[in-house]
């Protein structure tokens, strides 16, 4: 049985000064055999399984409600999601770069909420997986509000045109 070739073309296009096409190079990706491609794809989905159950695992949700009886680590954690970081990444933003598209990228990214990276790192380092949790819940939530609500007050000015939220469709996502 002969060996398949698959191709991926892709055409690339060099911009500069983001209004003027440079040129245009078309890439050839040729790949004689997929099975270290199918083998890193099942192992990495069996990797992202076994830490999901394994944060379910340690979730007890007796020390959650405690922690919401404390709630300085989840003040604490909202401010520095919602606050620190877009500030952070705005500010580092216009210190690093002239490109808008970096600046806008950066900051929607210092505005984004945690996710369940933090919880997979928390469990390797040993930190309180119950408070990391409880972040992930909050942020994710909160992010509704903030992520708006940054885009819509210093995203301005790192764009000429307006930003449209689509709020209606947000929400919509939310609900399905």
């Amino acid at each position: 049985m002969g060996k398949k070739v698959l191709l991926f073309i892709s055409q690339v296009h060099l911009v500069e000064e983001q209004r003027r096409l440079l040129r245009n190079v078309e890439v050839l990706v040729a790949v004689k055999d997929k099975t270290l491609n199918n083998i890193f794809t099942m192992v990495v989905t069996l990797m992202i399984i076994v830490n999901t159950v394994n944060m379910g695992g340690q979730l007890d949700l007796d020390v959650i409600k405690a922690v919401f009886k404390k709630p300085i680590g989840p003040a604490v954690g909202f401010c520095s999601q919602f606050l620190l970081m877009p500030l952070f990444s705005f500010g580092v933003g216009w210190l690093m770069s002239d490109d808008i598209l970096f600046r806008l990228g950066l900051f929607v990214l210092g505005c984004c909420p945690g996710g369940t990276g933090s919880n997979f790192w928390c469990i390797l380092l040993g930190g309180d997986i119950n408070l990391s949790i409880t972040m992930t819940f909050i942020s994710t939530i909160a992010a509704l509000g903030m992520m708006p609500f940054w885009l819509w007050s210093l995203g301005r000015f790192l764009s000429k045109e307006a930003f449209v939220i689509p709020f209606g469709r947000l929400i919509m996502s939310l609900i399905l």
